[in-house]
C-alpha cells in the first residue's frame, strides 16, 4: 500500500470542512484503489491528510490531483507518496479502519492466488500470493506478496478476485 502525505494551512476552516464533506471525499472514495483517508488540523490551522491507496499508481495519480485542485481555502506545504511499511487497526467492534463487512464476500487463506485487474486500458493486472490472513475467518486484510517480490497489507476492493487452492493432504 501506498499513502499519500498531505501537509497545508487551513485559510478558512469552515468552507474547507464543507469543501472536504461535499466533493472530496466523494471524490477520493471513488477512486481506484482507495483504502482509507483521514484529515486533520491542529489548533493553529495546520492541516494534514494521509490517504491510503492499494498501489502506488494510484497515489501517485491521487497526488496529481490533489496538486491540481487546489482552492483558496487551503494553502499546500507539500503532497508527497509515502509506502505504507506497517498499520495498525482496532479491534472490529471499536474498528476505525476500513470495514471488514464492506468484503465479507471475500474470503482467503494463505497460498490462494490474488488478482487486482487493471483500472484503465492497457494496464495489467496485478498478481499474487496471499501470504497471510489478519482478518477474522478469512476476511481482509490480506498480506500480499505480488509477483515482483513486494510484500502488502490489502483491502480488497471490487476490483480483486480470489482463487482458492484446496488444501493438500501429504
Amino acid at each position: 500500500m501506498h499513502a499519500v502525505a498531505v501537509k497545508a494551512t487551513i485559510n478558512d476552516l469552515e468552507a474547507a470542512v464543507a469543501n472536504l464533506e461535499a466533493r472530496v471525499i466523494p471524490g477520493v472514495k471513488q477512486a481506484p484503489g482507495f483504502v482509507a483517508g483521514f484529515w486533520t488540523r491542529s489548533d493553529d490551522d495546520d492541516g494534514l491528510a494521509l490517504i491510503v491507496f492499494e498501489t502506488e499508481r494510484s497515489a501517485q495519480e491521487a497526488k496529481a490531483m490533489i496538486e491540481a485542485n487546489v482552492d483558496d481555502q487551503v494553502t499546500l506545504h507539500s503532497v508527497e507518496v509515502r509506502e505504507v511499511v506497517a498499520s495498525a487497526l482496532a479491534s472490529e467492534q471499536n474498528q476505525t479502519g476500513p470495514s471488514t463487512t464492506e468484503h465479507a464476500h471475500l474470503r482467503a487463506a494463505p497460498g490462494d492466488r490474488l488478482v487486482v485487474s487493471g483500472h484503465y486500458q492497457g494496464e495489467h493486472e496485478r498478481d499474487g500470493e496471499v501470504v497471510e490472513v489478519r482478518g477474522e475467518d478469512g476476511a481482509p486484510p490480506f498480506l500480499v506478496r505480488w509477483e515482483d517480490g513486494t510484500t502488502t497489507v490489502l483491502y480488497p476492493g471490487s476490483d480483486v478476485s480470489i482463487q482458492h487452492f484446496p488444501k493438500s493432504e501429504s
